[in-house]
């Protein structure tokens, strides 16, 4: 059995988690990366404007700030007191 309590093995699971947050973030910026053409010419005017692209767009702000509260508690040092916060 495992010992879930161990040091080593709440380590390895960190490791694990911190690789699937990367890769989860980087398949986003590259989603980011090959819609932006699209996403400026939305925004430029060069194609016609539809209310559902203000939803599209209001979901890419989104998704940038979830990339940013990943990398913020991907890096934090101190331990997150999640009692606290809400």
């Amino acid at each position: 059995m495992v010992d879930w309590h161990s040091q080593l093995v709440q380590q390895q699971c960190f490791e694990a988690i911190i690789i699937l947050v990367w890769l989860s973030v980087g398949s986003v910026v590259r989603e980011q990366i090959n819609t932006a053409y699209f996403d400026w010419q939305i925004i430029a005017g060069r194609r016609e404007r539809k209310w559902a692209q203000a939803v599209y767009l209001l979901a890419k702000v989104s998704w940038w700030v979830y990339i940013a509260l990943v990398v913020v508690l991907v890096y934090t040092f101190n331990e997150v007191d999640c009692n606290h916060i809400m």
